[in-house]
């Protein structure tokens, strides 16, 4: 009856195989056989997962020296319960007895490699499993895959090559070495592998899914033709969870994210405890809250409350489902560094958490100390936070471990430029040694020596790099600031602008430039704000919106306009930190200060070593009643700066109003207008500077014109 019921289930007729299991268990309440097949039918109906483990484990302790028991029942603790411990417990002991045993060795290396745990050990289970039975291809699959994961590629290859050697026909095989070759970027070798594939099995979803992926990524044409062959795979293969991924992923790739979300919701349906699967559909998610409502919206609800018992209207819920199910995954793969990072992103793009973001960074980067580009995203963070002493350290670090990146190198000198110029000359020396033809290395020397005014030098490494990417508008806006702050030749810079205009018109930079020409130079402060808006309304920098609310504020008194400004600013980009402050300052203004601590305590969050912040935060505090919190901020504000008067004056007022500290007060009072006089008298002597320099030095522009175009341009210095 076992056997019976064995073969009813394989040919998926559940009820009449549970019928007949549960007469063998009632005959042989002890059969082991029958307990496990049991277990298995249970688990495969997702009736009672509970009860299936039960079962399991009653035949695992009934006859523990039988592999195929202990191994099913290692793979349903890890793949249904997700008790990874118990299920590598069942499989040591179950080797113990039989260490030979290929398919346990193979079985337990797969959990391994899958929950991204232990690569050394499942690499060393598949070699054991590979040099007794070399002809054993799921072995030799699982180590390539394990091998490419850690960028082995030619290792990857040559494993395959000698399984192929054994079974020269195997599509699995085939399909194995198609991956490498492609993430090897081998495209035609892969394509020419995959379309073998085809050849001898014109349904394979495997090599459909692969040569879909590597025809997506050749142009539009290429993106239609691999989309169809997904297409075809997802007709094949409807309740195949990577082939619905696959195609999902295409379509929001595309852009088409509408239509591509369905598909990852049916493939994430399937493979809930999928890693993959779960950061493709929360990427797809994110990019979705990003759309105008549309007509299919109404079917995207309709999809979330079937797949997710949600039917997710507004944006803050779809990135609530996002956030829970990230934690869930974290959850599950603790120690993905991946998943780490996306979570890292996630908290930094969509909750502008950055502590929390620099938190999930700083633990991706501890357990892969030697992935660059980790080291890269955490010096940026918290670069962005105003911790540049730590960002070099990482950096310094990542740098030492992999000496032959340039990128880091280059990265490193630019972040040197803040604290140490000599070293950042050499910095940057070193990495433009390394990649002489790194166009971003070229330009961040050329910036460097920009700064100290050599400019001659760096107009030669701008041009070297104008001929290396003569396309890129940031190049050419660079270079265009680089002649008006040389030269002040504005006509020349124009011309520089308006082709970086042509080049990219969503280059801020270079509507952001022409308005610091027109307000500071000009002083024509509407042409300014002008270009400061443009800027905004072309890219996604709310720079340009923050410095029109500026002027708006500072030279006409408009309060009004200032507040719409910053708030068109914050909305483009809440992580940006003057505009969160400047947003923030004006809802204090114009709608009282509680409303504004959210806005306040924002800007906090994305630059809490700024001790200007911290103050703006105390004031608001004291204004809403939370003295505690002022007093501390006030504190930790003046460590950081204890002569700002606007700090001491803000401290001062809350020990005489709540504190009762009048003493305390009045000396903190005193201090603030030393520093005040300080301040001043600087100012003062800095204007007599500048006066003195102007009655002692005249400069006139001399310029000669034929056919009224200027052909020739001289500056003459007259002195006293």
């Amino acid at each position: 009856m076992n056997d019976e019921g064995v073969m009813m289930m394989s040919s998926l007729q559940y009820d009449r195989a549970e019928h007949l299991l549960r007469r063998a268990i009632d005959i042989h309440p002890s059969y082991p056989p029958a307990l496990c097949n049991f277990g298995r039918l249970l688990a495969r109906m997702g009736r009672d997962m509970q009860a299936a483990s039960e079962m399991m484990r009653k035949a695992h302790l009934l006859l523990p020296s039988n592999a195929e028991i202990s191994s099913a029942y290692a793979r349903l603790l890890d793949e249904e319960l997700s008790d990874f411990r118990a299920a590598s417990k069942v499989y040591e002991e179950a080797l113990s007895m039989q260490p030979s045993h290929h398919h346990l060795l193979h079985n337990f290396a797969e959990m391994l490699r899958g929950r991204q745990i232990d690569d050394s050990r499942a690499q060393e289970l598949y070699k054991q499993v590979l040099k007794a039975r070399p002809d054993f291809s799921a072995s030799s699959i699982g180590l390539s895959l394990l091998l490419l994961r850690s960028g082995k590629l030619n290792e990857a290859l040559q494993v395959l090559q000698e399984a192929l050697v054994l079974d020269p026909k195997s599509v699995s095989l085939l399909n194995q070495q198609g991956l490498v070759l492609f993430e090897a970027h081998q495209m035609n070798e892969a394509d020419r592998t995959f379309r073998s594939v085809l050849a001898v099995d014109p349904s394979n979803v495997i090599a459909l899914c692969n040569l879909g992926t590597i025809c997506s990524s050749d142009g539009e044409r290429g993106s239609r033709e691999g989309l169809s062959f997904l297409q075809r795979a997802a007709s094949i293969a409807p309740h195949d969870g990577k082939v619905l991924n696959s195609c999902g992923n295409l379509m929001v790739q595309s852009g088409e994210i509408e239509s591509g979300i369905p598909f990852l919701l049916r493939s994430y349906s399937l493979s809930p405890s999928s890693l993959e699967v779960s950061l493709d559909l929360c990427r797809a998610l994110v990019a979705y809250t990003n759309l105008e409502e549309t007509p299919r919206s109404k079917q995207l609800r309709e999809a979330f409350d079937r797949f997710l018992d949600s039917s997710l209207s507004s944006k803050q819920e779809i990135l609530e489902e996002v956030e829970e199910i990230l934690l869930r995954m974290k959850g599950l793969y603790p120690s993905s560094s991946t998943l780490l990072r996306e979570l890292s992103d996630f908290y930094r793009q969509c909750k502008y958490d950055l502590p929390r973001s620099i938190e999930l960074m700083s633990t991706a980067l501890a357990q892969q100390p030697k992935d660059p580009d980790c080291s890269l995203r955490l010096s940026l963070l918290l670069e962005q936070v105003g911790n540049h002493s730590e960002a070099l350290l990482h950096l310094r670090r990542s740098k030492e471990v992999n000496p032959s990146r340039s990128d880091l190198q280059q990265r490193y000198a630019n972040l040197l430029l803040k604290s140490d110029k000599a070293e950042a000359v050499e910095a940057h020396k070193k990495a433009l040694a390394m990649a002489p033809n790194h166009v971003p290395t070229i330009v961040g020397y050329a910036l460097l020596l920009k700064e100290e005014e050599k400019y001659e030098e760096a107009e030669k490494l701008y041009r070297q790099a104008l001929e290396l990417n003569p396309n890129s508008s940031v190049l050419a806006c660079n270079y265009g600031s680089l002649l008006w702050d040389w030269q002040e030749d504005e006509d020349e810079a124009v011309r520089w602008f308006r082709n970086a205009q042509a080049l990219d018109p969503s280059n801020a930079e270079v509507y952001l430039r022409r308005g610091e020409i027109e307000e500071d130079h000009h002083i024509d402060l509407e042409a300014a704000i002008d270009f400061y808006c443009e800027a905004s309304q072309r890219s996604t920098s709310a720079e340009g919106y923050t410095r029109a609310a500026y002027i708006h504020l500072m030279a006409y008194n408009n309060t009004a306009q200032a507040y719409a400004l910053y708030e068109k600013a914050w909305k483009l980009d809440p992580l940006h930190s003057p505009a969160v402050r400047g947003y923030a300052a004006m809802v204090a203004t114009l709608e009282g200060p509680l409303k504004s601590i959210p806005l306040y305590r924002q800007a906090f969050r994305l630059q809490p070593s700024d001790p200007h912040c911290r103050g703006e935060l105390a004031d608001i505090c004291q204004l809403c009643g939370n003295y505690d919190e002022a007093e501390e901020l006030y504190l930790t504000a003046l460590s950081a700066r204890p002569s700002d008067s606007q700090i001491l004056r803000g401290y001062a007022n809350l020990l005489r109003a709540h504190r009762h500290q009048e003493a305390f007060a009045q000396q903190l009072v005193d201090l603030a207008k030393v520093e005040e006089v300080k301040t001043v008298q600087k100012m003062k002597q800095q204007e007599e500077e500048w006066n003195q320099f102007l009655s002692q030095n005249k400069t006139v522009k001399l310029v000669q014109y034929e056919d009224g175009k200027a052909v020739h341009q001289d500056e003459i210095l007259i002195t006293s």
